[in-house]
């Protein structure tokens, strides 16, 4: 039987959450058209009925890619989806965001009681009633930036995730995630920041309520679905 919930991955910071194997709801869209020269990843083929983003930037707010999908922002709360997001607003860099365009939102999602966390373009590090907020309930899921420049790098990003020790990690925003600016770290160099941890390679993350039975972190690297 499939999970009731899983997780997609569709390139740079965008993801996608499914119930019942049915797309829901889109994070993050990014338009396909990239940025400057570099081209970002594949049009989304498919549709979402929601979509929401963290922040206004073209590469995590092109909602022109999914016409007919309602906006969603946060506080938001739906019943009959059991579906609940909250947020907390912060700096895109670490000097409060004057050096990498202002702010970025986190996202705390609770669907079908899983907790998914998505941090936005996070580039501070975050410490007191931030932290506390992120940890608790401890998340199923934490998706972090870790490309490093406009965001968290390696270092940054496998710190957050420690202190935090979600059941999974999902990295993200990196030159390997379809939109390959030159300024971004690869995988790899993230991969070896959390060599200690178990890994994984999936194509997409099914939820369940089973507890995680390891005592670190998954780290879950997804693919973008093929054409």
């Amino acid at each position: 039987m499939a999970a009731d919930v899983q997780i997609v991955f569709w390139g740079h910071a965008c993801f996608g959450i499914h119930v019942d194997s049915q797309p829901f709801l889109l994070i993050d869209p990014f338009d396909p058209a990239g940025l400057g020269n570099i081209p970002g990843p594949p049009a989304i083929n498919i549709r979402y009925p929601y979509v929401i983003a963290t922040h206004d930037h073209s590469d995590h707010a092109a909602f022109h890619t999914q016409p007919d999908a309602v906006r969603l922002h946060a506080p938001y709360m739906d019943d009959a989806h059991r579906l609940t997001i909250d947020a907390r607003t912060v700096a895109h860099d670490e000097f409060g965001g004057r050096l990498r365009g202002g702010t970025t939102q986190i996202f705390s999602i609770t669907l079908r009681e899983q907790r998914i966390v998505h941090c936005g373009d996070l580039g501070e590090r975050l410490v007191g009633e931030a932290l506390a907020w992120l940890r608790t309930p401890t998340p199923d899921v934490l998706i972090l930036p870790a490309g490093g420049y406009f965001t968290l790098g390696a270092d940054g990003a496998s710190a957050l995730a420690a202190d935090i020790m979600p059941r999974h990690v999902l990295f993200c925003h990196t030159r390997d995630d379809g939109l390959p600016l030159p300024q971004l770290q690869s995988r790899d160099v993230i991969a070896k920041r959390v060599s200690a941890w178990p890994q994984r390679h999936l194509a997409s993350l099914p939820l369940s309520k089973k507890a995680n039975n390891e005592c670190r972190p998954v780290v879950v690297w997804l693919e973008r679905p093929q054409r």
